[in-house]
Protein backbone atom coordinates (compact mmCIF):
# COMPACT_ATOMS: atom_id res chain seq x y z
CA UNK A 1 0.00 0.00 0.00
CA UNK A 2 1.49 3.27 -1.27
CA UNK A 3 1.69 6.28 1.47
CA UNK A 4 -0.21 9.36 0.48
CA UNK A 5 2.19 12.26 0.21
CA UNK A 6 0.99 15.03 2.99
CA UNK A 7 -0.02 18.56 1.74
CA UNK A 8 2.41 21.17 3.29
CA UNK A 9 1.86 24.85 2.75
CA UNK A 10 6.09 25.21 3.36
CA UNK A 11 6.41 23.10 0.21
CA UNK A 12 4.65 25.64 -1.90
CA UNK A 13 7.31 28.89 -1.18
CA UNK A 14 9.90 26.03 -3.15
CA UNK A 15 6.96 25.99 -6.19
CA UNK A 16 8.94 29.18 -8.53
CA UNK A 17 5.56 29.19 -10.23
CA UNK A 18 3.62 29.54 -7.39
CA UNK A 19 5.52 32.32 -5.63
CA UNK A 20 5.54 34.38 -8.61
CA UNK A 21 1.53 35.07 -8.47
CA UNK A 22 2.03 35.22 -4.67
CA UNK A 23 4.45 38.05 -5.45
CA UNK A 24 2.25 39.99 -7.71
CA UNK A 25 -1.06 39.88 -5.49
CA UNK A 26 1.08 41.01 -2.58
CA UNK A 27 2.11 43.78 -4.60
CA UNK A 28 -0.79 44.96 -5.60
CA UNK A 29 -2.21 44.35 -2.04
CA UNK A 30 0.29 46.89 -0.95
CA UNK A 31 -0.05 49.23 -3.59
CA UNK A 32 -3.60 49.96 -3.14
CA UNK A 33 -3.52 50.05 0.31
CA UNK A 34 -0.62 53.05 -0.12
CA UNK A 35 -2.88 54.39 -2.90
CA UNK A 36 -5.91 54.76 -0.54
CA UNK A 37 -3.96 55.60 2.78
CA UNK A 38 -1.75 57.67 1.51
CA UNK A 39 -3.64 59.06 -2.11
CA UNK A 40 -2.63 63.07 -2.34
CA UNK A 41 -6.18 65.29 -2.03
CA UNK A 42 -7.31 66.89 -4.98
CA UNK A 43 -9.80 69.84 -5.81
CA UNK A 44 -12.42 69.53 -8.89
CA UNK A 45 -15.21 71.40 -9.60
CA UNK A 46 -18.22 69.85 -10.35
CA UNK A 47 -20.77 71.92 -13.02
CA UNK A 48 -24.44 72.38 -13.92
CA UNK A 49 -25.46 70.79 -10.55
CA UNK A 50 -29.07 71.47 -10.84
CA UNK A 51 -31.07 74.01 -7.67
CA UNK A 52 -33.80 72.72 -6.33
CA UNK A 53 -36.58 74.85 -5.00
CA UNK A 54 -37.97 73.47 -2.16
CA UNK A 55 -41.32 73.62 -1.26
CA UNK A 56 -42.32 74.12 1.74
CA UNK A 57 -45.71 73.51 3.92
CA UNK A 58 -46.48 76.89 4.45
CA UNK A 59 -45.96 77.47 0.63
CA UNK A 60 -48.62 74.77 0.10
CA UNK A 61 -51.02 75.60 2.14
CA UNK A 62 -51.41 78.70 0.57
CA UNK A 63 -51.00 78.12 -3.04
CA UNK A 64 -47.40 79.71 -3.73
CA UNK A 65 -45.17 78.34 -6.42
CA UNK A 66 -42.65 79.75 -8.30
CA UNK A 67 -42.93 82.26 -11.49
CA UNK A 68 -40.17 83.23 -14.16
CA UNK A 69 -36.41 81.49 -14.12
CA UNK A 70 -36.45 78.81 -11.72
CA UNK A 71 -34.33 76.02 -13.44
CA UNK A 72 -30.82 77.01 -12.22
CA UNK A 73 -27.67 75.42 -12.13
CA UNK A 74 -24.88 76.01 -10.11
CA UNK A 75 -20.94 74.99 -10.28
CA UNK A 76 -19.87 73.42 -6.97
CA UNK A 77 -16.21 72.78 -5.71
CA UNK A 78 -15.45 69.93 -3.95
CA UNK A 79 -12.10 68.69 -2.31
CA UNK A 80 -10.80 65.17 -1.10
CA UNK A 81 -8.54 62.52 -2.03
CA UNK A 82 -8.07 62.18 -5.50
CA UNK A 83 -9.71 58.53 -6.08
CA UNK A 84 -12.75 60.12 -4.08
CA UNK A 85 -13.18 63.34 -6.29
CA UNK A 86 -12.18 62.21 -9.66
CA UNK A 87 -14.76 62.48 -12.47
CA UNK A 88 -15.00 58.13 -12.16
CA UNK A 89 -16.04 58.71 -8.77
CA UNK A 90 -18.05 61.72 -7.84
CA UNK A 91 -20.84 62.71 -10.62
CA UNK A 92 -23.04 66.02 -10.91
CA UNK A 93 -25.93 63.43 -9.14
CA UNK A 94 -23.75 62.86 -6.53
CA UNK A 95 -24.39 66.90 -5.42
CA UNK A 96 -27.74 68.28 -3.93
CA UNK A 97 -28.05 71.82 -3.67
CA UNK A 98 -31.39 73.52 -2.57
CA UNK A 99 -32.43 77.07 -2.20
CA UNK A 100 -33.73 77.84 1.28
CA UNK A 101 -38.10 78.85 1.21
CA UNK A 102 -38.42 78.67 4.67
CA UNK A 103 -39.37 82.32 4.76
CA UNK A 104 -41.62 82.15 1.65
CA UNK A 105 -44.72 82.77 3.29
CA UNK A 106 -46.97 85.70 0.64
CA UNK A 107 -46.35 86.75 -2.73
CA UNK A 108 -43.48 88.53 -4.14
CA UNK A 109 -39.80 88.71 -5.56
CA UNK A 110 -37.43 86.64 -2.65
CA UNK A 111 -33.50 85.99 -1.98
CA UNK A 112 -33.01 82.61 -1.87
CA UNK A 113 -29.74 81.17 -0.40
CA UNK A 114 -28.10 78.05 -2.07
CA UNK A 115 -26.84 75.45 0.07
CA UNK A 116 -24.84 72.25 -1.44
CA UNK A 117 -24.66 69.24 0.03
CA UNK A 118 -23.67 65.66 -0.55
CA UNK A 119 -26.43 62.73 -1.34
CA UNK A 120 -24.18 60.46 0.83
CA UNK A 121 -24.29 61.70 4.46
CA UNK A 122 -21.18 59.60 4.74
CA UNK A 123 -19.25 61.09 1.86
CA UNK A 124 -15.52 61.49 2.12
CA UNK A 125 -14.93 64.82 0.64
CA UNK A 126 -15.62 68.64 1.07
CA UNK A 127 -17.62 71.08 -0.32
CA UNK A 128 -15.71 73.83 -0.37
CA UNK A 129 -17.26 76.51 -2.65
CA UNK A 130 -20.76 77.14 -4.95
CA UNK A 131 -20.80 79.83 -7.81
CA UNK A 132 -23.87 81.48 -6.30
CA UNK A 133 -24.84 82.05 -3.27
CA UNK A 134 -28.48 82.74 -3.86
CA UNK A 135 -30.73 83.05 -6.81
CA UNK A 136 -33.71 85.88 -7.26
CA UNK A 137 -37.07 84.36 -7.54
CA UNK A 138 -40.96 85.24 -7.57
CA UNK A 139 -43.44 83.51 -5.59
CA UNK A 140 -47.59 83.77 -6.17
CA UNK A 141 -50.48 82.07 -6.57
CA UNK A 142 -51.24 80.81 -9.65
CA UNK A 143 -54.14 82.52 -11.30
CA UNK A 144 -56.25 83.10 -14.87
CA UNK A 145 -58.61 85.52 -16.48
CA UNK A 146 -59.79 85.86 -19.94
CA UNK A 147 -59.84 89.08 -21.84
CA UNK A 148 -61.24 90.90 -25.00
CA UNK A 149 -58.33 91.74 -27.53
CA UNK A 150 -58.25 95.04 -28.47
CA UNK A 151 -56.33 96.21 -32.07
CA UNK A 152 -54.11 99.19 -31.62
CA UNK A 153 -52.92 100.24 -35.06
CA UNK A 154 -50.23 102.71 -35.46
CA UNK A 155 -50.31 104.63 -38.62
CA UNK A 156 -49.10 108.03 -38.21
CA UNK A 157 -50.33 109.43 -41.63
CA UNK A 158 -53.47 107.03 -41.57
CA UNK A 159 -54.22 104.01 -42.12
CA UNK A 160 -56.22 104.82 -45.61
CA UNK A 161 -56.12 107.82 -48.29
CA UNK A 162 -59.22 109.80 -48.57
CA UNK A 163 -61.55 107.90 -50.87
CA UNK A 164 -60.91 104.71 -49.04
CA UNK A 165 -63.01 103.22 -46.29
CA UNK A 166 -61.36 101.46 -42.90
CA UNK A 167 -64.07 98.06 -42.40
CA UNK A 168 -63.34 96.41 -38.98
CA UNK A 169 -60.41 94.67 -37.89
CA UNK A 170 -60.44 90.88 -38.15
CA UNK A 171 -58.24 88.74 -35.55
CA UNK A 172 -57.27 85.36 -35.45
CA UNK A 173 -58.83 85.50 -32.03
CA UNK A 174 -61.14 88.22 -30.35
CA UNK A 175 -60.17 86.70 -26.83
CA UNK A 176 -57.54 85.15 -24.48
CA UNK A 177 -56.52 83.47 -21.31
CA UNK A 178 -54.11 85.14 -19.37
CA UNK A 179 -52.66 82.95 -16.62
CA UNK A 180 -49.75 83.93 -14.31
CA UNK A 181 -49.12 85.39 -10.78
CA UNK A 182 -52.61 86.66 -9.14
CA UNK A 183 -50.57 89.72 -8.19
CA UNK A 184 -49.20 90.42 -11.87
CA UNK A 185 -52.93 89.37 -13.13
CA UNK A 186 -54.81 91.71 -11.23
CA UNK A 187 -52.50 94.76 -12.69
CA UNK A 188 -53.53 94.29 -16.26
CA UNK A 189 -55.59 96.61 -17.77
CA UNK A 190 -55.80 95.30 -21.34
CA UNK A 191 -54.91 92.89 -24.06
CA UNK A 192 -53.58 94.77 -27.21
CA UNK A 193 -53.02 93.12 -30.69
CA UNK A 194 -50.62 95.92 -31.97
CA UNK A 195 -50.21 96.70 -35.92
CA UNK A 196 -47.35 100.12 -36.78
CA UNK A 197 -48.00 100.94 -40.17
CA UNK A 198 -45.37 102.15 -42.60
CA UNK A 199 -48.05 103.27 -44.97
CA UNK A 200 -51.24 104.24 -46.10
CA UNK A 201 -53.41 100.66 -47.17
CA UNK A 202 -55.42 101.11 -50.08
CA UNK A 203 -56.60 97.46 -50.16
CA UNK A 204 -57.25 94.49 -47.62
CA UNK A 205 -54.14 93.55 -46.00
CA UNK A 206 -53.00 91.18 -42.87
CA UNK A 207 -50.25 91.50 -40.56
CA UNK A 208 -48.61 89.79 -37.75
CA UNK A 209 -48.77 91.74 -34.64
CA UNK A 210 -47.22 91.93 -30.78
CA UNK A 211 -49.88 90.51 -28.90
CA UNK A 212 -49.62 91.33 -24.89
CA UNK A 213 -51.17 92.36 -21.54
CA UNK A 214 -50.47 95.80 -20.63
CA UNK A 215 -51.01 97.94 -17.51
CA UNK A 216 -52.69 101.24 -17.23
CA UNK A 217 -48.89 102.99 -17.72
CA UNK A 218 -48.58 100.87 -20.77
CA UNK A 219 -46.09 98.25 -19.30
CA UNK A 220 -46.79 94.61 -19.54
CA UNK A 221 -46.77 92.86 -16.38
CA UNK A 222 -44.27 90.22 -15.80
CA UNK A 223 -44.25 86.14 -15.92
CA UNK A 224 -47.60 85.71 -18.33
CA UNK A 225 -48.31 82.92 -20.35
CA UNK A 226 -51.16 83.08 -23.17
CA UNK A 227 -53.23 80.14 -24.14
CA UNK A 228 -52.84 81.53 -27.92
CA UNK A 229 -50.07 81.20 -30.45
CA UNK A 230 -48.99 85.18 -29.91
CA UNK A 231 -46.34 84.37 -32.75
CA UNK A 232 -48.90 83.31 -34.83
CA UNK A 233 -51.49 85.68 -34.53
CA UNK A 234 -52.94 87.99 -37.21
CA UNK A 235 -54.60 91.21 -37.82
CA UNK A 236 -56.22 91.77 -41.48
CA UNK A 237 -57.16 95.25 -41.50
CA UNK A 238 -60.23 95.49 -44.47
CA UNK A 239 -59.10 98.70 -46.74
CA UNK A 240 -62.49 99.51 -49.35
CA UNK A 241 -62.53 101.74 -52.49
CA UNK A 242 -65.48 104.21 -51.92
CA UNK A 243 -67.99 104.80 -54.79
CA UNK A 244 -71.66 105.30 -55.60
CA UNK A 245 -72.95 101.78 -57.41
CA UNK A 246 -76.19 100.87 -58.81
CA UNK A 247 -77.90 98.01 -57.59
CA UNK A 248 -78.69 94.88 -59.46
CA UNK A 249 -79.70 91.34 -59.01
CA UNK A 250 -78.85 87.95 -60.20
CA UNK A 251 -81.16 84.78 -60.86
CA UNK A 252 -80.19 81.51 -60.55
CA UNK A 253 -81.41 78.34 -61.59
CA UNK A 254 -83.19 80.12 -64.72
CA UNK A 255 -84.60 78.32 -67.74
CA UNK A 256 -82.55 79.15 -70.98
CA UNK A 257 -84.88 81.36 -72.00
CA UNK A 258 -84.59 83.79 -69.55
CA UNK A 259 -81.12 83.62 -69.63
CA UNK A 260 -80.96 85.03 -72.85
CA UNK A 261 -84.03 87.30 -72.06
CA UNK A 262 -84.06 88.69 -67.96
CA UNK A 263 -86.70 89.25 -66.01
CA UNK A 264 -87.58 93.05 -65.79
CA UNK A 265 -87.29 94.29 -62.05
CA UNK A 266 -86.73 97.33 -60.20
CA UNK A 267 -84.20 97.82 -56.81
CA UNK A 268 -85.21 100.59 -54.37
CA UNK A 269 -83.41 102.19 -53.23
CA UNK A 270 -81.55 101.94 -57.10
CA UNK A 271 -78.55 103.66 -56.11
CA UNK A 272 -76.29 103.49 -52.72
CA UNK A 273 -72.26 103.85 -51.38
CA UNK A 274 -70.82 101.27 -51.44
CA UNK A 275 -67.04 100.02 -50.36
CA UNK A 276 -65.43 97.70 -52.63
CA UNK A 277 -61.85 96.18 -53.08
CA UNK A 278 -60.02 98.24 -55.58
CA UNK A 279 -58.97 95.20 -57.63
CA UNK A 280 -62.59 94.48 -58.38
CA UNK A 281 -64.11 98.02 -58.78
CA UNK A 282 -63.33 98.61 -61.96
CA UNK A 283 -64.71 95.05 -63.45
CA UNK A 284 -67.90 96.37 -62.07
CA UNK A 285 -68.52 99.19 -64.73
CA UNK A 286 -70.92 100.68 -61.88
CA UNK A 287 -73.04 98.34 -61.24
CA UNK A 288 -73.44 95.87 -57.82
CA UNK A 289 -75.51 92.68 -57.01
CA UNK A 290 -77.31 93.23 -54.19
CA UNK A 291 -79.14 90.04 -54.05
CA UNK A 292 -79.69 86.90 -56.01
CA UNK A 293 -82.98 85.40 -56.55
CA UNK A 294 -83.76 81.40 -57.62
CA UNK A 295 -86.15 81.12 -60.28
CA UNK A 296 -88.17 78.71 -57.55
CA UNK A 297 -88.60 81.42 -55.26
CA UNK A 298 -90.86 83.51 -58.44
CA UNK A 299 -94.29 83.31 -59.22
CA UNK A 300 -96.64 84.75 -61.80
CA UNK A 301 -97.18 88.67 -61.45
CA UNK A 302 -95.54 90.53 -59.06
CA UNK A 303 -92.80 89.29 -56.79
CA UNK A 304 -91.09 91.29 -54.32
CA UNK A 305 -88.31 90.83 -51.85
CA UNK A 306 -86.91 92.81 -49.17
CA UNK A 307 -83.47 92.12 -48.71
CA UNK A 308 -81.19 93.29 -45.22
CA UNK A 309 -78.54 95.69 -45.69
CA UNK A 310 -75.76 93.63 -45.11
CA UNK A 311 -72.25 92.99 -47.19
CA UNK A 312 -73.01 91.88 -50.43
CA UNK A 313 -70.76 90.28 -52.97
CA UNK A 314 -67.12 91.91 -52.67
CA UNK A 315 -68.32 95.31 -51.12
CA UNK A 316 -70.06 97.01 -47.48
CA UNK A 317 -73.00 99.39 -47.71
CA UNK A 318 -71.97 103.07 -46.13
CA UNK A 319 -75.03 105.16 -46.33
CA UNK A 320 -77.05 103.82 -43.65
CA UNK A 321 -78.97 101.91 -46.42
CA UNK A 322 -81.07 99.69 -43.98
CA UNK A 323 -82.86 97.73 -46.92
CA UNK A 324 -83.46 96.87 -50.51
CA UNK A 325 -86.76 96.35 -51.90
CA UNK A 326 -86.81 94.30 -55.48
CA UNK A 327 -89.96 93.91 -57.49
CA UNK A 328 -89.60 90.90 -60.30
CA UNK A 329 -92.46 91.30 -62.61
CA UNK A 330 -93.27 87.79 -63.81
CA UNK A 331 -95.68 88.22 -66.76
CA UNK A 332 -98.01 86.45 -69.48
CA UNK A 333 -97.18 83.28 -67.49
CA UNK A 334 -99.63 80.44 -65.54
CA UNK A 335 -99.21 77.68 -63.35
CA UNK A 336 -100.26 74.16 -63.11
CA UNK A 337 -99.51 71.09 -60.81
CA UNK A 338 -98.15 67.85 -61.77
CA UNK A 339 -98.19 64.55 -59.03
CA UNK A 340 -95.18 63.31 -60.00
CA UNK A 341 -94.97 59.65 -57.61
CA UNK A 342 -92.12 59.66 -54.86
CA UNK A 343 -91.69 55.92 -55.93
CA UNK A 344 -89.94 57.47 -58.87
CA UNK A 345 -87.61 59.87 -57.53
CA UNK A 346 -83.37 59.56 -58.31
CA UNK A 347 -81.98 59.31 -54.53
CA UNK A 348 -78.07 61.14 -55.66
CA UNK A 349 -74.74 61.84 -53.43
CA UNK A 350 -75.25 58.53 -51.98
CA UNK A 351 -72.87 58.01 -48.86
CA UNK A 352 -70.70 55.22 -48.89
CA UNK A 353 -71.90 52.40 -46.89
CA UNK A 354 -75.54 53.70 -47.22
CA UNK A 355 -79.06 52.02 -48.54
CA UNK A 356 -81.42 54.93 -48.67
CA UNK A 357 -85.20 54.34 -48.40
CA UNK A 358 -87.71 56.83 -49.53
CA UNK A 359 -89.81 56.87 -46.28
CA UNK A 360 -92.53 59.20 -48.16
CA UNK A 361 -95.48 57.74 -49.55
CA UNK A 362 -98.07 58.53 -52.32
CA UNK A 363 -96.81 61.63 -54.66
CA UNK A 364 -95.32 65.01 -54.38
CA UNK A 365 -97.50 67.86 -56.20
CA UNK A 366 -95.32 70.18 -58.16
CA UNK A 367 -96.27 73.85 -59.35
CA UNK A 368 -95.08 74.22 -63.16
CA UNK A 369 -94.80 78.10 -64.15
CA UNK A 370 -94.66 78.84 -67.57
CA UNK A 371 -96.60 80.12 -70.76
CA UNK A 372 -99.73 78.63 -71.74
CA UNK A 373 -98.32 77.39 -74.81
CA UNK A 374 -95.48 75.35 -72.90
CA UNK A 375 -97.18 74.02 -70.18
CA UNK A 376 -99.43 72.48 -73.07
CA UNK A 377 -96.68 70.41 -73.45
CA UNK A 378 -95.27 69.15 -70.01
CA UNK A 379 -96.63 66.25 -68.51
CA UNK A 380 -95.73 63.76 -65.49
CA UNK A 381 -93.15 62.20 -67.66
CA UNK A 382 -91.44 65.41 -68.49
CA UNK A 383 -90.77 66.26 -64.69
CA UNK A 384 -88.25 63.79 -63.32
CA UNK A 385 -87.15 64.31 -58.71
CA UNK A 386 -83.89 64.27 -57.70
CA UNK A 387 -83.30 63.68 -53.54
CA UNK A 388 -79.92 64.57 -52.01
CA UNK A 389 -78.90 61.88 -49.33
CA UNK A 390 -75.06 63.57 -49.24
CA UNK A 391 -76.16 64.05 -45.20
CA UNK A 392 -77.92 60.70 -44.44
CA UNK A 393 -76.52 58.99 -41.22
CA UNK A 394 -76.45 55.23 -40.83
CA UNK A 395 -79.70 54.36 -38.75
CA UNK A 396 -81.35 57.68 -39.18
CA UNK A 397 -84.02 59.12 -40.76
CA UNK A 398 -83.85 62.97 -42.91
CA UNK A 399 -86.00 65.58 -44.71
CA UNK A 400 -83.72 66.09 -47.26
CA UNK A 401 -84.43 68.78 -50.59
CA UNK A 402 -85.50 67.66 -54.04
CA UNK A 403 -84.53 68.90 -56.87
CA UNK A 404 -87.13 69.22 -59.34
CA UNK A 405 -85.88 68.59 -63.63
CA UNK A 406 -88.18 69.74 -66.46
CA UNK A 407 -87.04 68.30 -69.43
CA UNK A 408 -87.24 69.88 -73.04
CA UNK A 409 -88.27 73.28 -71.77
CA UNK A 410 -86.44 76.50 -71.91
CA UNK A 411 -89.70 78.33 -70.57
CA UNK A 412 -90.95 76.70 -67.83
CA UNK A 413 -89.63 76.37 -63.76
CA UNK A 414 -90.77 74.47 -60.55
CA UNK A 415 -92.12 76.89 -58.29
CA UNK A 416 -92.04 76.07 -54.57
CA UNK A 417 -89.53 74.11 -52.55
CA UNK A 418 -89.79 69.94 -51.98
CA UNK A 419 -88.90 67.81 -49.89
CA UNK A 420 -88.88 63.64 -49.13
CA UNK A 421 -87.96 61.67 -45.61
CA UNK A 422 -84.71 59.14 -46.18
CA UNK A 423 -84.12 56.85 -44.11
CA UNK A 424 -80.93 54.12 -44.02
Amino acid sequence: MKNKKKFSLNSLFYNNRFLMFFSIFAAVIVWLAVVLEFSPEDERVIEKVPVTIEQTQVMSDFGLQAFGETEYTVDVTVYGKRYIVSPVSLETDDIVVKANTKYVDSAGQYTLTLVASSVDENAEFEITDISLDSISVYFDVETETEFAIEAVIDAPSGIAPEGYHVGDTVMSSNTVTVSGPSTQIERIEKVTAAVSLESQLTQTESFGCDVKAVDSNGYEPEYLTYSIDTDGFTMTIPVYKTAMLSASVSFINSPANYIKNPLSYTVSPSTALFGVNEGKLENLNGIISVATIDFSDLKPGINTFIIDSLPVDSGVLLDGTESFEIVVDVPDVFEETFEIPVSGIQVTNIPRGITPEIVTQGSITVTVVGTQEELAKIDEQSISLQADASELKFLEKLSVPVKVIISDSDFCWASGDYEVTLSA
